[in-house]
């Protein structure tokens, strides 16, 4: 690795190509492979390999002796990308092109090759981030293990450390890497990881680059392109911020040292190419304060920290924090009494997902007042996530909205890359001898809704056959949909699409919706005293009816898989019931909860009283499972 400086010597010294060529051909492979990773194009990643081994004459004589060349030009070629991805974003945007999703290759011929190509689809988008993160030492140290393939007697001549220091350092780095890896949802053993990245993290760059960069590179970019020498002057201003940044946080070291003062860092407000503090119009701040993502949230209010935890359910959560002279004003803090703002996700690509931010989010604390929104579903295979706040200023107006702050942050989470295979559309499913049918499912994107806050229209076209008769009064009443992106939704929505670029997996409940026979309807009291559940025995089984005080709540078994509880009525001690679609509550396959009951009198509505009789049907209920490529449809 000495032998590194020695050839970028004799080049600074000498202006030797041959010294150069051999720099070139040495790590050529190394740098387009992190630049492909970062860039999933390889037209652009030969772009960035051009720029970072400019980069590295223009500065071959100020690199220091004691630098590892292997991890200078890994770090070189992650600020080139970022710079390379920023500037294609920016031209995305203005030309508003459609956005394809990169291809990420793996594979190898290491042992166990299912479970590194499984292992490798899921580190590749997140492994340079992941180095990113590491110390230099520990950096160094794992690329020239992993990526260039050294034993552990030239890792430790590297570093200025003996075989067996290097082994620790080796493994201390590779175990950040793995539990880095398994915080995000990669469930991996660190043998299958360090082979992982072995095999795939070093890929052939393509032939001719290599006498192509050093050319350009040793005329110090003279015979580059327009678009090349962009890379290098953005890059280079990435380095210069980044070398800045240390010297601060060195300084505040020498500070803290000399006893002077007491500095606390906590967090850099405005990391690299983030966006996470936005200034509002009435003067107050808004800061993106906390992301987190996984099953488990220790997520809340500034100091007010609530946990929250739903196994094998993966979302993203964000908690915001407004600074105001006058919070109380604020429409984040006092919104009007119609639904004022929106959240919409995006990625580098792809559709826009809107969120709610609800009234009454943002609550005070002892330093100012905070909101959270959290969503299951996400560009998972962008690199970068923005977030916009929409506002509204008029009650009946749902096509107007202004942008009251935008932010944007790595993303967190990263594709699941699902290996599901789409039925042919129409698909039917033979259950229990009946056929069920799903139709072409179509998302369409809509600029918003003339009613609502949403912008997606999902259609999902289903039938039901009984011995070749068509059952109107069945549909599915519950649909759990995933896509193999890893987004979900407990249930499917119309106005809330998954990712439609990926397969979707529908696992869905069938059942009656109307027209219940007779002999599947019953009416039972409802208790006298509030909270306490009396139980009636209906077909063979214990069902459950309680009342408090303003909701009904009704329950069966849950062990029985074929049949399902649909809620009809209530009706009052005075004999009347309520009227259809009127009311609130929840329901589920097992169980529903229903109250703020309304009874229509010569077209008038009136809440009634505490309701007598509850009446329900005990319907079949059918499951199946369809796979589907949704079409997607843009306005």
């Amino acid at each position: 690795m000495n032998d590194d400086l020695t050839l970028l010597r004799q080049y600074a010294a000498s202006n030797s190509e041959a010294a150069f060529a051999a720099l070139v051909n040495r790590h050529v492979n190394l740098v387009y492979s992190v630049a492909l990773r970062q860039a999933g194009d390889p037209h652009l990643a030969e772009e960035i390999t051009q720029a970072v081994f400019i980069i590295l004459a223009r500065k071959a004589d100020k690199i220091s002796p004691s630098t590892v060349l292997a991890g200078w030009l890994c770090r070189t070629a992650r600020y080139a990308a970022a710079d390379a991805l920023k500037n294609r974003q920016r031209r995305q945007q203005r030309e508003q092109e459609v956005y394809m999703q990169s291809i990420l290759t793996g594979g190898g011929d290491a042992p166990s090759p299912q479970n590194q190509e499984e292992t490798w689809t899921h580190i590749a988008p997140l492994l340079d981030g992941a180095m990113e993160k590491l110390g230099q030492k520990d950096h160094d140290a794992l690329v020239l293990r992993f990526f260039e393939g050294k034993n552990f007697s030239e890792v430790g001549a590297a570093l200025g450390a003996s075989e067996d220091a290097a082994k620790v350092r080796v493994h201390r780095a590779l175990e950040k890497l793995y539990r880095f890896f398994n915080q995000r949802g990669v469930s991996s053993t660190m043998a299958i990881l360090a082979g992982t990245i072995s095999t795939n993290a070093t890929q052939v760059a393509p032939v001719g680059l290599a006498k192509t960069i050093s050319v350009v590179a040793v005329a110090r970019g003279a015979a580059a392109g327009t678009s090349t020498l962009t890379l290098v002057k953005g890059a280079l201003k990435i380095m210069a911020w980044t070398k800045m940044k240390t010297a601060v946080v060195v300084g505040v070291s020498v500070l803290l040292a000399a006893g002077t003062t007491t500095v606390v860092v906590e967090k850099v407000s405005v990391q690299m190419n983030s966006i996470l503090q936005q200034h509002l119009d009435d003067g107050s701040i808004l800061l993106l304060n906390r992301i987190s993502y996984g099953d488990k949230h220790d997520f809340g209010y500034g100091s007010k920290t609530k946990k929250y935890s739903w196994p094998g359910h993966n979302e993203l959560m964000l908690e915001f924090k407004l600074i105001s002279k006058n919070p109380e004003s604020n429409p984040l803090v006092k919104p009007a009494f119609y639904r004022q703002f929106r959240c919409v996700l995006r990625g580098e690509g792809g559709i826009e997902y809107m969120e709610e931010f609800t009234p009454g989010n943002f609550k005070k604390d002892s330093d100012g007042y905070y909101g959270d929104i959290g969503t299951s579903i996400i560009p998972r295979n962008s690199r970068w996530l923005w977030l916009r706040i929409e506002k509204r200023n008029e009650q009946k107006r749902y096509d107007v909205w202004q942008t009251e702050a935008e932010f944007k942050f790595a993303n967190p989470a990263s594709p699941a890359n699902f290996k599901w295979t789409a039925n042919s559309t129409p698909a039917t499913n033979a259950v229990d001898g009946m056929k069920l049918v799903l139709g072409e499912v179509t998302v369409k994107t809509v600029p918003n809704y003339t009613n609502d806050i949403w912008n997606h229209i999902v259609a999902v076209p289903t039938e039901v056959w009984d011995n070749g008769v068509l059952l109107t009064n069945w549909a599915p009443a519950y649909t759990q949909v995933k896509d193999a992106s890893g987004n979900w939704n407990s249930n499917l929505q119309k106005h809330r699409s998954l990712d439609p670029h990926y397969v979707w997996k529908l696992d869905m409940d069938f059942e009656m919706v109307s027209d219940f026979p007779p002999e599947n309807i019953f009416t039972v009291p409802v208790p006298m005293r509030d909270n306490i559940p009396t139980s009636t025995n209906i077909l063979d089984m214990p069902v459950s009816v309680s009342w408090d005080g303003y909701y009904v709540d009704v329950n069966i078994p849950t062990n029985r898989t074929d049949i399902a509880l649909k809620y009809i009525r209530v009706t009052d001690a005075q004999g009347n019931k309520s009227s259809p679609g009127f009311g609130g509550g929840s329901w589920s396959k097992f169980g529903f909860r229903a109250g703020s009951f309304y009874q229509e009198k010569r077209g008038v509505l009136t809440q009634m009283d505490k309701p007598a009789t509850i009446t329900f049907a005990i319907v079949p209920n059918v499951h199946t499972t369809f796979y589907v490529q949704p079409r997607l449809v843009t306005e």
